[in-house]
């Protein structure tokens, strides 16, 4: 709708957030088989386990946005310079589309296959609706955008759906602290200065440690045990 060039420069945006899909889709494998093994259970398991998947997706993708600024010029060639600007907005959309695939585990478990037909066709409509409408306005943001609001209604929809069958509940103080940081990093990325880019990744990598910090520990004191 826009022209070929369009595509490749939209195709060179998207490759990142692919890449952490890509990823991801190996762990969601694990995910699915503890989802199945822990549905019926009445503790926290699941609710902790999501918890903290989301805390790593966060604060994955924001260090993915942060080093943008030093990894982009060294893998992507100079033509492609406008892809730089979708970038955050296809990775944040991915963050939306993995949380979206956790909690389509939840479905098979209950052997409700049904509700991710429905959600996903549902933001598939959202997604072209979207780049119809607003394509020829604001060209690849469209594009972008679409994506973004789709993995996020899909996300939405599911979640409190899935209620009606696990108590999976988000922090609602991590939910803020991300929220926070992926506007800054966003704005900061957007005014792309060298020093505010610095700043902005080093503030990320604090807080996303001290948010991690359980994990971070057993992640360490398991290779400490291994190397015993």
């Amino acid at each position: 709708m826009i022209n070929t060039s369009a595509n490749g420069i939209y195709s060179v945006s998207n490759k990142f957030s692919n890449i952490i899909n890509s990823l991801y889709t190996i762990f969601n494998m694990s995910w699915m088989e503890s989802v199945s093994m822990y549905i019926n259970d009445k503790d926290d398991f699941l609710k902790k386990a999501f918890n903290t998947i989301f805390n790593l997706i966060c604060s994955l993708c924001l260090g993915i946005i942060s080093v943008m600024f030093i990894a982009f010029p060294l893998l992507i060639q100079e033509a492609y310079i406008d892809a730089y600007k979708y970038i955050p907005i296809l990775i944040i959309a991915s963050v939306f589309n993995m949380l979206s695939s956790n909690l389509s585990a939840i479905y098979i478990a209950k052997r409700r296959t049904k509700e991710i037909a429905s959600t996903t066709i549902l933001a598939s409509i959202i997604n072209i609706v979207i780049n119809f409408v607003f394509i020829k306005m604001i060209g690849l943001y469209a594009a972008a955008l679409s994506t973004l609001f789709a993995f996020f209604a899909l996300f939405i929809i599911r979640y409190l759906d899935v209620q009606k069958y696990v108590d999976i509940k988000i922090s609602n103080k991590n939910i803020l602290i991300f929220t926070i940081l992926f506007a800054l990093s966003y704005l900061t990325y957007v005014y792309n200065h060298l020093y505010l880019n610095i700043i902005m990744l080093v503030i990320n990598i604090v807080a996303c440690s001290l948010i991690n910090k359980n994990e971070i520990i057993k992640i360490i004191n398991k290779i400490l045990k291994r190397r015993c």
